[in-house]
């Protein structure tokens, strides 16, 4: 097996069995060996192949090459320099990519004998990183799309134009019906089924059909012969091969030709990367459409929640006037030890009507929102409060928070009215920065550990004198601006109110 002969043997099998263009030249740039798959891919005629010569050869391809001054550069480049290795692609006027590779053959003395050069046929690789890219870039559009529909047409001009699928057609499942409908359609697919109405030119995809049970089977499916399924969901349409592609419940892609035809497996892996796009695109509009349609029910709940509030108001707002009135005469008229507490009743009764509408009038978003100064918020509401000899104390370093300032200052006036009236007149409120947002504490008894849920809800009080809708509305007040709060204890025991600021 050492023998000269049996190793040229093994060397020229070898040679001949890459799939690989191998060319091997000498010092003097005579062949010195190749194998026949350079030959073909260069398309080097007979007699420059007999002839050997290097420099005939390089002539010969050179009217082949996009920039044929370039490539002969670098070819005698690599002959002047010997121990030069290298490594690129060629671009050929007829859309072929040749890559490249070249060194050097020595000995292990490092004696130069010629060199290397290996060509592969790297087009097919190229084309379709060329048109992934496309799709990359063409998935933006898929980003940007608002509705089903404009997905399905985004889709389907994708596969088209850049993965050049004139017969593409997409359809949205409709699950009462158990059908797949028309959603978009390349003009080659509409013009195909003439058989259609023009209103629905590529048909309703009815149950127990073909293609119906591959979208429930979920998985990409390709049809070599559409004439020869057991159930076509429209027989009479001429079509050959075809590629199903379901998307997760969403509906399915379809994408064929006319004739029976081998689907190359890299456009098909593209099809179906285009598909899987197409269906996060469909996710995205759903949520998108389902938050619209949340948030359009949560404000028609908040506008009959605010017109309930002033109806009832307004209802309740009339007798208790009357009987402000009739107290006012009665007083004039005689003298009872009963009317101060009548008046008292009164004006809680004022006061459940206000929190009422406030309450209601909370719960609202905010749609516009601007940079608010906490400690600006903080002076104006502590001078609009009624806090009789309570103490407030101001951090230096109160951030400024996004929101609406008219609202973050009555939340913080509903605070400092709850410190007072739980902690008393004599109270001692701070408000400071917190990690996440600010706090608002104060030195009074606190909120048992067991209340510290329950003071949120409307209506929940351990006070003879408060309403129970404080606390309640500053919760609606964060969460209208997205804010979280909890109530914790206070450095001194009393309550702490944080509020994380997202």
């Amino acid at each position: 097996m050492n023998e000269p002969g049996y190793r040229q043997s093994v060397l020229e099998a070898v040679v001949e069995t890459v799939p690989d263009g191998i060319l091997v030249v000498d010092k003097n740039r005579q062949f010195f060996t190749y194998n026949q798959q350079f030959v073909d891919m260069w398309g080097i005629p007979d007699d420059v192949v007999a002839s050997g010569d290097d420099q005939r050869a390089i002539e010969s391809v050179l009217a082949e090459l996009e920039r044929p001054n370039e490539f002969l550069q670098t070819v005698e480049y690599f002959y002047d320099n010997p121990d030069e290795t290298g490594h690129e692609l060629i671009h050929l006027s007829d859309g072929r990519t040749f890559e490249r590779y070249t060194a050097p053959a020595k000995d292990d003395d490092g004696t130069y004998y010629g060199r290397i050069w290996v060509f592969s046929d790297v087009t097919s690789r190229k084309q379709y990183e060329k048109r992934l890219r496309a799709l990359n870039e063409a998935a933006r559009r898929l980003v940007t799309a608002e509705t089903m529909v404009e997905v399905a047409d985004v889709t389907v001009d994708v596969a088209a134009d850049v993965l050049d699928q004139p017969l593409t057609a997409l359809w949205r499942y409709e699950s009462d019906e158990e059908q797949l409908v028309p959603l978009a359609a390349t003009d080659t697919a509409d013009d195909l089924d003439e058989s259609q109405d023009t209103a629905d030119e590529i048909g309703t995809i009815p149950p127990d059909t073909t293609e119906m049970q591959v979208f429930h089977k979920g998985e990409p499916t390709l049809i070599e012969n559409y004439q020869q399924m057991d159930a076509p969901a429209h027989p009479e349409t001429p079509l050959g091969t075809l590629l199903l592609v379901p998307m997760d419940g969403h509906g399915q892609l379809h994408v064929g030709s006319c004739v029976v035809e081998e689907f190359d497996p890299a456009t098909r892996e593209l099809i179906e990367i285009l598909a899987r796009n197409a269906t996060a695109a469909f996710e995205r509009v759903q949520r998108e459409q389902e938050l619209r349609d949340r948030e359009r029910e949560l404000e028609r709940q908040n506008e009959r929640l605010n017109e309930f509030a002033n109806i009832v108001s307004h209802d309740l707002r009339n007798p208790l006037t009357v009987a402000s009135g009739r107290l006012s005469l009665a007083r004039e008229e005689c003298d009872s030890e009963h009317f101060d507490a009548i008046e008292d009743a009164l004006e809680r009764m004022n006061v459940l009507i206000e929190d009422t509408l406030s309450l209601a009038r909370q719960g609202k978003t905010i749609d516009e929102k601007t940079s608010v100064s906490l400690e600006d918020a903080v002076e104006e509401a502590w001078e609009r409060t009624d806090t009789a000899t309570a103490t407030l104390e101001v951090a230096d370093d109160l951030a400024t928070v996004h929101g609406d300032a008219d609202r973050i200052q009555e939340l913080l006036e509903n605070l400092f009215r709850n410190a007072v009236e739980h902690g008393g007149e004599n109270v001692t409120i701070r408000v400071g920065r917190s990690n996440d947002g600010f706090y608002v504490a104060d030195d009074g008894p606190g909120v048992p550990e067991g209340d510290r849920r329950r003071v949120f809800d409307h209506g929940f009080t351990t006070s003879d004198r408060g309403t129970g809708f404080g606390l309640a509305i500053v919760e609606r007040i964060a969460e209208a601006h997205g804010w979280n709060v909890t109530v914790t204890d206070s450095e001194s025991g009393g309550a702490r109110f944080e509020f994380t600021v997202g």
